[in-house]
């Protein structure tokens, strides 16, 4: 029935009515009727407040303190005291030491913010550290990747070259020659040097790093792992500034901004886009390299308990790239094998370091019935002594390898057959620079060669 029928049935009950009352109620009906036959709107449901996924929480405030990081304090003073009972070698090295810090109150450390060069593509981010891919060029427009050919550009930048070649060694040298040093007029100027280019490098709003990599190890267009894994230099930094918080220069607010910092390049070591993917798809010695800047940054900025949680995936990360004869299959891959299995070893034994430094030690860890960290070296023996090579074209060098070489020797001297330990001290005598008082003597773990 349509509405004007309705209309009609209902104005039949109004005669009588003059025909304006019957036009007026007639018009009063249309329109409530019209008004209650409009389309209408779907009755909203109260729904209970969605839950946003929860998201990684931010650093907390520092918890506790430590005192190294990959150098024992208790070595540092037992090695002084050697010298002060007449222990010639060592002194020649302490010598060594302050000299080179007294080298370094001079030398220049300039900050990434004076770099007139930026990744291609890049603009106005003189804040962040730069480097490029070394191996990627651009051909025909496009970035190609050829190994072991170096691209030059991150030499042009410099930003590399300030972290390494200055920052690090500008820090290293001048806090261990602080502790070395008794004279407290030496180690004021020391303490001051240090915290004073810590403060421009880091701290400060005009000349300051900001705590991100994300331009690091680039290549246009990618989001690279490997950008993750150029801090290395930084757990040299952040070990060596532990040892000055003695100091009157280390003062509360540099102590908080420069935990605040770690902090904040730890959490965007885990939990930015290009964290994320490290923190899974790493392998080999970046991955070794990525486990042992998290857990450093972590404990520097003050998440103590950061260790131990994640002890368990260390582990399984670093044991992940070692065969089962001690080899690793990642570096097996490369143009310059050697020097990545010695990289890669490295990176392995400064990760175990720092989780023994913070009492979550992984040195004597098993699979299968044997120790993945034990036999990495076992492998790489016959290399070093030069019955085996894996490849004719490779020149052999060992920078990288004579510190793990002396901590196997400390940490496995229950386990290394005496051969193996014959092999050893044969390398290291040829090639280990302490033996002849060297300044790293001083913070030289094991001393039983001598």
């Amino acid at each position: 029935m349509d509405l004007k029928s309705i209309l009609a049935i209902i104005v039949a009950f109004f005669t009588g009515k003059s025909d304006q009352e019957k036009a007026e109620v007639a018009k009063q009906i249309q329109d409530t009727l019209q008004e209650q036959l409009k389309p209408q709107p779907p009755k909203v449901v109260p729904q209970p407040p969605v839950t946003p996924e929860p998201k990684p929480e931010p650093p907390k405030a520092p918890t506790g303190q430590i005192s190294g990081l990959t150098t024992n304090p208790n070595r540092l003073n037992s090695n002084k005291e050697a010298a002060k009972k007449g222990d010639k070698l060592m002194q020649k090295a302490i010598n060594n030491v302050i000299k080179l810090g007294q080298d370094w109150l001079n030398q220049k450390v300039s900050y990434v913010t004076e770099k007139t060069k930026l990744i291609p593509g890049v603009k106005d981010s003189l804040h962040y550290f730069m480097s490029m891919a070394p191996y990627w060029h651009l051909i025909k427009g496009e970035w190609v990747r050829k190994d072991a050919q170096a691209n030059g550009i991150s030499e042009a930048i410099g930003d590399v070259t300030r972290l390494q070649k200055q920052l690090m060694p500008a820090v290293e040298n001048l806090s261990k020659a602080y502790v070395a040093t008794d004279d407290q007029n030496l180690k004021d100027k020391f303490a001051k040097r240090v915290i004073d280019i810590c403060t421009s490098f880091f701290l400060d709003s005009k000349t300051g790093m900001m705590p991100s990599f994300i331009y690091a190890n680039a290549v246009p267009g990618q989001v690279r792992v490997e950008s993750a894994v150029e801090g290395r230099p930084f757990i040299i930094v952040a070990n060596w500034l532990l040892f000055l918080q003695d100091s009157k220069f280390y003062t509360e607010a540099f102590r908080k901004g420069m935990q605040k910092w770690f902090a904040d390049l730890a959490y965007w070591l885990e939990f930015s886009a290009t964290g994320k993917k490290a923190n899974e798809e790493t392998v080999g010695n970046i991955a070794s390299i990525y486990e042992a800047q998290l857990v450093a940054f972590n404990a520097f900025g003050g998440n103590m308990d950061y260790a131990a949680k994640r002890r368990a995936k260390a582990i399984a990360r670093l044991f992940h790239d070692i065969a089962p004869d001690g080899g690793l299959p990642e570096e097996k891959k490369r143009v310059k094998a050697f020097m990545y299995h010695c990289k890669a070893i490295d990176a392995i034994y400064l990760c175990a370091r720092i989780y023994n430094s913070l009492g979550q030690g992984i040195w004597y860890e098993e699979r299968s019935g044997k120790m993945p960290l034990l036999e990495v070296i076992r492998y790489m023996l016959p290399y070093f002594m030069g019955k085996k090579r894996f490849n004719n074209s490779e020149k052999i060098t060992y920078s990288y390898f004579v510190q793990p070489l002396r901590t196997a020797l400390l940490v496995y001297e229950k386990y290394l057959t005496q051969q193996e330990k014959k092999d050893i001290n044969t390398i290291l005598e040829k090639n280990d620079p302490i033996r002849d008082g060297a300044p790293d003597l001083f913070d030289e773990p094991f001393l039983d060669w001598r």
